[in-house]
């Protein structure tokens, strides 16, 4: 009798949770790191397993010479999208290191689901970083420091084949209805 009750309990308890349990979407990141002296940077990502009318984030980290914000700055470009010129003065921006005239710094770009359809329509994505010419490389006095880069992370939305919560909770059961039904030959 204990053991019927005891089943009982466990099936509602499979059922109950299979029913809150949602298989959802998977966010990834991909990066991609380039090192340069003052120059453009070009990065391209193949992405096929991306999910339709999503919106999708973009985090550019930057080290250079970043001291004269008017004179030494960025522009970010995705395919045919100009986010603008960006400094480490810029709204939004995060300053993670600064030493003498050499800044690093990110800053995340939200891309709307309408640019992020636009952008991946191809099954691939393309980013440039142009560098000002003043944003040069590191002097020697400052080896500490490391060379310029520039870094991408292009966060999206991943369409992925999940088995249904529902569809495991009734193979639980049955698992349970074969091992109970082992259980009662034995005793």
């Amino acid at each position: 009798m204990k053991f019927k009750l005891f089943k009982a309990a466990l099936a509602s308890v499979i059922l109950s949770v299979s029913g809150l349990a949602n298989a959802g979407l998977i966010t990834v990141s991909e990066t991609q790191y380039q090192w340069v002296d003052f120059e453009d940077f070009t990065f391209t990502f193949n992405i096929d397993d991306w999910l339709l009318n999503n919106s999708s984030t973009l985090r550019v980290s930057v080290l250079g010479d970043f001291d004269s914000p008017g004179v030494e700055n960025l522009n970010v470009l995705a395919e045919s999208h100009n986010f603008g010129t960006i400094n480490y003065l810029t709204s939004g921006t995060t300053v993670l290191q600064q030493q003498q005239n050499y800044i690093e710094f990110y800053f995340d770009l939200t891309l709307s689901a309408v640019m992020t359809n636009e952008l991946l329509a191809d099954d691939s994505a393309t980013f440039e970083v142009n560098f000002s010419e003043q944003v040069h490389e590191f002097n020697i006095h400052y080896t500490n420091i490391g060379a310029a880069y520039a870094k991408i992370d292009f966060t999206y939305e991943q369409s992925t084949d999940v088995p249904e919560p529902s569809t495991l909770a009734i193979f639980a059961l049955g698992m349970i209805g074969l091992a109970s039904r082992r259980f009662k030959k034995q005793s």
